[in-house]
């Protein structure tokens, strides 16, 4: 059921129930009935009284408004039309009696259907002002804009004129950006960068001058902070952290393995990244203090003891590396905002599951840099129970791809940034999951940029695996110090490693 409402003197009679009383002419042509009141219903050959209608306000510029039944009874008992002709003239119907705003489209001064984003304007200015800024779109004018923006004289025929002229007079009439409803993150992406940087969008410098967004759109604009803008936030912070921890590798902090220190020792203190650190002095070291050693699995098979680990005919800036890159790893950790938000329990679980991964990437993209294809250390030397077999690190995959800086830094803050662990807490695995989604968009939208949509999706695929990759190998290394604890061939305990790889001593 269908009716119109007009304007009128006495609105509560008109949305009051009219009785059969009221009616005093029935249109045969139209099956309407005309009421004093102007009211216009569709009816049968008895009534039954008005069923409760929702109002459907269309325009302000417009004092009519469409009603509709929440009833169907009345409106199906006495057609005689077949129902292909029914929702034919249902929908003739209504494009002839909803309301249209009186005002022009103050773009092309078309008919407008209504007020879209705040001015009366018609579907098509509606729709491209909304796909300009949802996809971007930059429009250059060649006539110094001054091109006519004109409406389209044919249903069929499309608009010749300047895109870039017919933008500009969309934002000069102040149609409304924040009046654009976004589902997607990144259409909400993409119109807060169109917010922040409208000067994109209008490209030319003649325009942005005279242009200025209304000043409460302008006020949020200044808050709003641009997709490249936060990314490059991120990768700043991450950049700066690790200049911290190569800074924090080539200093005089020399932790011993002989140390009885334990992880929440180290967590707990504050971190050696922020205080002053000396540069090791007497590097690189020659040749003598660094000999040849056995490899674990060696150690393993033959079953020969490890040596012990003392500091005795080594110079004093010798650092033993399989463990004090695992404290500077730790320390690193410390320093990540999302790290610093977890619980100590968790903190401690997720050091002890990504702990030797980030060894394996900080000295693997160490010796990458340096041209090597065999794992080397700040001190220019291989050092003492190094493992340096192809599989214990990601060195030559960091060659087959050519990684670069950044996304070594966004890989190895994903290696710490991993809710898979399965002794966190579902609070601190929620949180990962959350960061992790950033830090993911991060590397992809880096790939893709400097990779193109193809290359660079199967290049952010490829680094991505090398995480699993070094989890393996962690597992390997993991086992393999188990192994070698159970055949009681290492010399001395350390706390740090054995907490890592689950290494637990009878009293």
């Amino acid at each position: 059921v269908k009716f119109r409402m007009f304007p009128s003197d006495n609105y509560e009679n008109m949305l009051s129930t009219p009785t059969y009383d009221n009616f005093t002419s029935f249109d045969s042509q139209s099956s309407l009935w005309n009421t004093p009141g102007d009211v216009v219903h569709s009816v049968g050959d008895s009534w039954q009284g008005l069923s409760p209608v929702e109002l459907i306000p269309n325009d302000p510029c417009d004092n009519q408004c469409v009603a509709t039944s929440v009833s169907e009874s009345s409106a199906t008992e006495f057609t005689t039309e077949s129902d292909s002709r029914k929702r034919g003239r249902r929908r003739k119907d209504q494009r002839k009696h909803v309301s249209q705003c009186t005002d022009r489209c103050r773009i092309c001064g078309d008919e407008s259907t209504g007020h879209h984003y705040d001015i009366p304007s018609c579907n098509g200015c509606k729709s491209f002002f909304r796909r300009t800024l949802l996809d971007q779109r930059r429009f250059v004018c060649e006539r110094e804009g001054k091109c006519p923006v004109l409406p389209k004289t044919r249903k069929e025929q499309k608009r010749r004129h300047c895109r870039a002229c017919r933008f500009r007079r969309c934002v000069e009439v102040g149609m409304n950006p924040m009046g654009i409803v976004v589902e997607e993150e990144e259409d909400r992406e993409a119109l807060q960068l169109a917010l922040k940087r409208p000067a994109l969008l209008l490209n030319d410098v003649s325009i942005i001058i005279e242009f200025e967004f209304p000043p409460l759109l302008k006020a949020i604009s200044q808050r709003l902070v641009s997709i490249d803008e936060h990314m490059n936030h991120i990768v700043d912070n991450l950049m700066f952290l690790e200049f911290k921890h190569q800074l924090l590798r080539r200093s005089d902090l020399n932790p011993n393995p002989s140390d009885r220190q334990s992880i929440l020792d180290i967590l707990r203190r504050h971190t050696a990244m922020g205080q002053p650190q000396k540069e090791m002095a007497g590097w690189p070291l020659t040749q003598g203090a660094t000999r040849a050693v056995m490899s674990l699995e060696e150690h393993a098979q033959l079953r020969i003891p490890l040596p012990r680990l003392c500091a005795n005919g080594l110079p004093p800036s010798f650092k033993f590396w399989f463990y004090v890159d695992l404290v500077y790893a730790i320390e690193w950790a410390k320093t990540l905002d999302f790290f610093r938000v977890l619980d100590p329990a968790d903190q401690q679980e997720l050091i002890c599951f990504s702990a030797w991964q980030i060894l394996n990437i900080t000295h693997s993209y160490f010796s990458y840099s340096r041209g090597s294809d065999k794992a080397v250390f700040p001190d220019g030397k291989f050092s003492v129970w190094t493992p340096r077999e192809a599989d214990r690190d990601v060195i030559n995959p960091f060659f087959r791809l050519k990684i670069d800086k950044t996304e070594y830094i966004l890989l190895k803050a994903l290696i710490l940034c991993n809710p898979s662990c399965e002794t966190i807490s579902d609070r601190t695995r929620s949180i990962l999951q959350k960061k992790r989604e950033k830090l993911s968009k991060v590397l992809l939208n880096h790939c893709l940029r400097t990779g193109g949509r193809v290359s660079g999706a199967a290049r952010f695929g490829e680094i991505i695996s090398l995480e699993g990759v070094m989890l393996n190998q962690a597992l390997k290394t993991k086992n393999l110090q188990s192994l070698l604890s159970v055949l009681n061939l290492r010399p001395m305990r350390i706390n740090i490693m054995d907490e890592i790889c689950g290494i637990h001593y009878d009293s």
